[in-house]
């Protein structure tokens, strides 16, 4: 993301930080009437905004977005929101020439399978032979290392599975539980969440956004 980008970013998290705190609760929290939330923020074009809050429910940073009358209420899983509070501040501040305490440099050679993250080099193949593992760490390093990868895509992209069984997405799940493994013991337990991943045929992964700061 632009540091235009994140510094929106962080007025719209930061709006819904203060509505959350302020109430002294993260479970149904109100923000306000759809039609006139987004227009609040000065500082932040409206259509902006809806964008924005909309990307925070399909990251299930909020556990459930329901309406009254018009009016927004949101159950936010606290962890993961705080979390990206201070992802989003550690890079705005990496950008702006500032420095955070941890930097993280990424790189995946396809070639040779190894995925290196600052001094650690972690073997993810260790065949000839191409396995999912290797597959789906590839696929993201080729296509965005910032972006959120569902199941579904990466069945089709990568396994050419168009018509998916109800248990395909088992095999994407287990690549994703082989990275994590992998990296945990390749960094000697020093990385433990390198995946921000889940379960399902609507599963998805991603790599955690604080080791993408670089």
């Amino acid at each position: 993301m632009s540091l235009e980008s994140l510094e929106n970013y962080l007025i719209v998290l930061n709006y819904i930080r203060k509505e959350a705190e302020l109430n002294n609760r993260f479970d149904f929290v109100c923000l306000g009437h759809e039609n006139v939330v987004g227009k609040n923020l000065k500082d932040i074009d409206c259509n902006d905004y809806y964008k924005i809050f909309w990307s925070l429910l399909y990251e299930e940073v909020f556990g459930a977005s329901t309406g009254d009358n018009g009016n927004i209420f949101l159950n936010i899983d606290k962890d993961k929101f705080y979390k990206l509070c201070s992802d989003v501040e550690d890079r705005i501040k990496l950008l702006k020439g500032g420095s955070v305490d941890k930097i993280f440099t990424l790189s995946f050679d396809s070639v040779s399978s190894v995925l290196t993250i600052n001094n650690y080099k972690i073997r993810i193949r260790r065949q000839t032979n191409d396995n999912h593992a290797h597959s789906v760490l590839k696929h993201i390093f080729e296509n965005g290392l910032d972006q959120q990868f569902f199941y579904s895509e990466l069945l089709e992209d990568i396994l050419g599975i168009k018509n998916f069984s109800k248990t395909d997405w088992k095999k994407i799940e287990r690549a994703c539980k082989d990275i994590q493994e992998k990296v945990q013991k390749g960094t000697n337990f020093q990385i433990n969440d390198f995946l921000d991943y889940n379960t399902g045929i609507t599963g998805s992964v991603r790599i955690q956004r604080k080791y993408l700061i670089s």
